[in-house]
């Protein structure tokens, strides 16, 4: 319980229940000398797991229960002494309808809020919907930021991103296409920097959740990247977000606890970000072979703010593609020459 509520109090801190902010309907009661309990019945499936989270008003310390079908306590959970606010996640194995009952500890009293909702497995983690990252190669930087594709691609697109910025989210197609076209046929690679824009400190927190996944199971930060904008794309990217990925990623949530603090790849990569003048969210900029980040620079246009359109981004790789060949092809007819 204690590696829980790291993760809840010096982790997240507040975020986690600022229960006003969550997208969903929230259940309203209160606790009463008259009214010792309140349930809600859910009809649930199995396969998902449920997550219920109450948040007291000043005076109660409630009480989770969830009873299965049968009748049975499944999972319960308390309040520490001097807090207002607790969760339970269950895992769903017999499909049918659950109560969940909330009471006060030590017959306190007062006005909630609940939420409850079901969880299920991460979505396919794919490019584009059509070809799966763990089918790409996947390496780290010195520094450790996360990379796909071919470590002797001659070009590295970097990508600064906050998974849950508006135009972040607009321009992940883009580079979801760019990895297709060329990371996928060993072309470039693909550089991803995390840059906490519009989701700040949450997104701070995702972006060390993602690094602890990855080092527990490699490769499950790109599984995390997908499923982060797939929550931001539908509306989930809230304050209850890195529990649904916990769960949706199948994750040991006392390791992913323990492992938090000091996940700090996240800062690396701002540090990265701001020493090569970035501001904003998305930013691209370009590597050629081993040199230093830069720009990218077409048809006389710096694109030093922001991230260039997708056609400028494949016609300066193109390009430099065409100036190697050309370099080649010069450099071997001279070493022939007589």
């Amino acid at each position: 319980m204690l590696r829980r509520l790291v993760i809840l109090t010096l982790v997240v801190s507040c975020l986690l229940f600022a229960l006003p902010a969550f997208a969903q309907e929230v259940q309203q009661g209160e606790i009463t000398a008259e009214a010792a309990f309140l349930e809600y019945e859910l009809d649930l499936e199995a396969g998902t797991s449920l997550l219920a989270v109450i948040q007291g008003a000043d005076g109660l310390s409630p009480l989770l229960f969830v009873y299965a079908p049968s009748g049975g306590i499944v999972a319960h959970a308390s309040t520490e002494a001097g807090q207002n606010s607790t969760y339970l996640l269950h895992q769903v194995t017999e499909s049918g309808t659950y109560r969940v009952r909330a009471r006060g500890a030590d017959d306190t009293v007062g006005a909630f809020q609940l939420l409850t909702e079901p969880i299920t497995d991460a979505p396919a983690a794919l490019v584009a919907d059509t070809l799966a990252y763990t089918d790409l190669p996947q390496s780290r930087t010195a520094d450790g930021a996360y990379v796909l594709g071919d470590p002797d691609a001659p070009i590295t697109v970097i990508e600064f991103a906050d998974w849950v910025c508006p135009h972040c989210v607009d321009y992940h197609p883009a580079m979801d296409q760019f990895i297709l076209d060329y990371v996928a046929t060993g072309q470039a690679k693909f550089e991803f920097r995390i840059f906490p824009t519009a989701g700040g400190q949450l997104t701070a927190v995702m972006a060390a959740l993602a690094e602890c996944a990855d080092n527990a199971q490699a490769g499950t930060f790109w599984q995390a990247h997908a499923l982060y904008y797939h929550y931001a794309e539908t509306g989930l990217y809230d304050s209850l977000v890195p529990f649904r990925a916990i769960e949706a990623l199948n994750l040991d949530f006392d390791a992913m606890a323990t492992c938090l603090p000091t996940a700090m790849q996240w800062q690396t990569d701002v540090q990265f970000g701001r020493d090569n003048a970035i501001s904003g969210t998305p930013a691209v900029l370009i590597r050629y072979g081993e040199g230093e980040p830069e720009p990218i620079v077409y048809d006389g246009v710096s694109y030093d703010q922001g991230a260039p359109a997708y056609d400028v981004l494949t016609a300066v790789i193109e390009a430099a593609q065409s100036a190697a060949e050309a370099t080649a092809e010069a450099t071997a007819e001279a070493t022939t020459q007589p």
